[in-house]
């Protein structure tokens, strides 16, 4: 004999998605456990980098965390969630600032005024190296641990 409800339209989608969610649990929207990542970012005289974001890159699986420098250098790494942390194993690490300078306007006569143009010195901030905002350049490599206390002093030129 045939169960009515089993001819009801959904009912067989209705038990895939129990199913669904028994078999997937939370684990399915978060992927990768992470742990903890806190740090510092300072220049190789000590002094904070104060401005600009801090990324890692898992070497392995290409998932990336990432965190604002706070103006003492301090940073707390997010992946899925605030705060949560990075994945274990190697990454690689990128520092991005942002410097906005004032260029003085060109002028109406001057034939060529781009090539002139110097971009001024911005004096509220020290600047990360190029090398440090990619990851085809950067020397920056770190390894968080399956712990609840990574903490990185990140070195920057």
């Amino acid at each position: 004999m045939r169960n009515r409800l089993m001819d009801k339209p959904g009912y067989y989608g209705y038990w895939l998605a129990i199913a669904f969610s028994l078999t997937c649990g939370n684990g399915c929207s978060q992927g990768e456990r992470v742990y903890p990542v806190i740090g510092r970012v300072l220049f190789e005289d000590g002094a904070p980098v104060d401005t600009g974001m801090i990324e890692f890159r898992s070497v392995e699986l290409g998932i990336n965390a990432r965190a604002k420098i706070q103006k003492d250098g301090s940073f707390q790494l997010t992946t899925y969630r605030p705060f949560d942390g990075a994945i274990a194993g190697k990454h690689q690490a990128i520092i991005v600032q942002h410097i906005i300078t004032e260029v003085p306007a060109p002028q109406k006569h001057v034939p060529n005024p781009g090539k002139n143009l110097q971009p001024l010195v911005h004096r509220a901030h020290k600047i990360v190296a190029k090398k440090y905002s990619n990851y085809d350049s950067t020397t920056l490599e770190f390894i968080v641990e399956p712990i609840d206390n990574n903490v990185f002093d990140v070195k920057v030129e």
